[in-house]
């Protein structure tokens, strides 16, 4: 575990955003492996913080009936993602954000229930204007936005 952690640090340091292992008996699946074979464990550098300002509450959509599903790789199946085969889900998928430099972002929700969820669509304007605190990945690029940003309940700033 030490030698592991090392070369995550050493990964990091060298610009990296984190190290992924495999097993040596592991064959190669099209870039995807699945949690349940237990077959690669991932570090990643995905803890840094952001503050955001809530502009608004942005609505998660579900696949309408009767849209193309088709089944991936792993066996799992997957609906289309295209606008027309989408329809409101009446549930929350995250904060629309702006941040310290003006750019805006959907951040995900971590805690709530579809309960809350709902509850937080339909109680939108309680929300414009509050900060929040969010983890997230570095951006790509310079400039470029937080990745697989994640706001966990509670995390509202009140000092802002």
């Amino acid at each position: 575990i030490d030698e592991l952690y090392q070369r995550y640090d050493q990964a990091i340091l060298a610009g990296a955003e984190g190290i992924v292992v495999t097993k040596k008996s592991t064959l190669y699946k099209m870039n995807r492996y699945s949690l349940k074979a237990n077959e690669v464990f991932k570090i990643k550098d995905d803890a840094h913080i952001w503050d955001g300002e809530i502009i608004g509450v942005e609505e998660s959509t579900l696949a309408r009936e009767g849209s193309e599903k088709t089944i991936n790789e792993l066996g799992r199946s997957k609906t289309s993602q295209l606008q027309e085969d989408r329809v409101p889900s009446g549930m929350a998928k995250g904060f629309r954000v702006r941040l310290d430099d003006g750019q805006t972002m959907t951040v995900g929700l971590n805690g709530y229930d579809h309960d809350a969820r709902k509850l937080l669509l339909e109680e939108e304007a309680k929300y414009i204007g509050k900060w929040i605190r969010f983890k997230g990945m570095q951006p790509v690029k310079v400039g470029g936005l937080p990745r697989h940003a994640i706001f966990t309940i509670g995390n509202f700033r009140d000092d802002k």
